[in-house]
């Protein structure tokens, strides 16, 4: 990547939650209020499960309640617009949806690769439960890739995905978030390959397949769901659930949680986009996501000090590797630090072009 080459730089926050989302639901002052929020990098990755263990809480505390009652859906993105489409699937006719914005949500800009990491997870019966949510959020997205979903027939496609496996320098051996699938056997394992980016380097990395998720694209199909069903959109803020008239509310309003539920395990994650400009998008149709280490390995204090990169085929393509937690985004000097750095790990893996290379095997 050049300065020529780039189009935009993106700086894009992800709700992060300590642990794993929350898909609890409570009763509080005469109400009922479930909630689906702070999946952090693994909003799409993680939607379709996490939404319907939530309503498994739900309706757990629902029970044999009226469906007629209103129901209001805190959050504009996939989890507030998937909540709403599903309700309405199981039979509650007065849904409204409340989004502070609808445009350029984390659901938008997010990169879309299907990457679902349960790594940092501690607690065994946590773990237990996302990985269940893991492989069923990879069959929905078999389901929608093969058309055979019974809403969702685009916006995804199934895709080469490769990570490194170096052990001293370069393309390091990394965790992809998908190995919870090679050990129940949903996917294969991993195959070895030799990658030469164009410059005549080979890079010892393997290679799996994958999904890339286009939110646009969904996003716009959820939307069309909720004018399909007449569920009303308004665009507004919700300080506090006092606010709202409903006996049921469904809170997906990601950071805006933090607040609302007092959730102090929530966090913001930053993500530092470069979106390029006149690439080969049909010889870019692949996902990379490795650890690249520019120096040995022992070099480094530790590992966590070694950086990422990844590349994810959204429009003219996309470079991304950083997750600064803790940061609300707006150090203008910080954000272009991080930009160089990515740029800088973009050409250390593929070399000076100006545009990125197809990978030869």
């Amino acid at each position: 990547a050049n300065a020529g080459n780039i189009e935009q730089l993106i700086v894009c926050m992800r709700p992060g939650r300590l642990g794993i989302p929350n898909m609890s639901t409570e009763k509080k002052n005469n109400k009922i209020i479930a909630h689906c929020y702070g999946h952090g990098r693994a909003g799409w990755s993680w939607l379709w499960g996490t939404v319907e263990h939530s309503l498994k809480n739900f309706l757990n505390v629902f029970g044999e309640g009226d469906k007629s009652q209103k129901v209001t859906v805190i959050g504009g993105g996939c989890m507030g617009l998937f909540s709403a489409i599903r309700l309405h699937e199981l039979g509650f006719t007065n849904i409204e949806v409340v989004a502070k914005q609808i445009e350029n949500t984390p659901s938008m800009t997010a990169g879309g690769y299907f990457s679902p990491h349960t790594e940092d997870i501690q607690d065994p019966e946590e773990l237990k439960l996302m990985k269940e949510v893991t492989k069923y959020n990879y069959n929905v997205f078999q389901d929608i890739w093969l058309k055979t979903h019974p809403l969702f027939k685009r916006g995804v496609r199934r895709i080469w995905t490769y990570g490194g496996a170096e052990l001293q320098q370069g393309a390091l051996e990394s965790v992809t978030g998908m190995e919870s699938l090679v050990e129940d056997g949903t996917i294969p394992s991993a195959e070895p390959v030799l990658v030469d980016f164009g410059d005549g380097r080979k890079h010892k990395m393997k290679r799996f397949t994958s999904f890339h998720i286009n939110g646009f694209i969904l996003m716009e199909d959820f939307l069309n769901q909720l004018r399909y069903r007449g569920i009303p959109l308004r665009i507004g803020t919700v300080n506090s659930f006092d606010e709202v008239d409903s006996p049921i509310i469904f809170n997906c309003a990601g950071m805006g949680a933090k607040q609302l539920n007092n959730d102090e395990k929530m966090l913001p994650i930053i993500g530092h986009l470069v979106a390029l400009q006149d690439q080969d998008v049909e010889g870019l149709d692949y996902i990379l996501i490795t650890k690249y280490a520019s120096k040995p390995v022992s070099e480094y204090k530790s590992l966590a000090e070694i950086p990422t990169i990844y590349f994810i085929p959204k429009r003219q393509g996309v470079l991304g590797g950083t997750y600064v937690r803790n940061y609300d985004g707006k150090d203008e000097q910080f954000n272009q630090q991080m930009f160089s750095q990515v740029i800088e790990r973009g050409r250390q893996l593929f070399g000076n072009h100006k545009a990125l290379p197809k990978p030869k095997l």
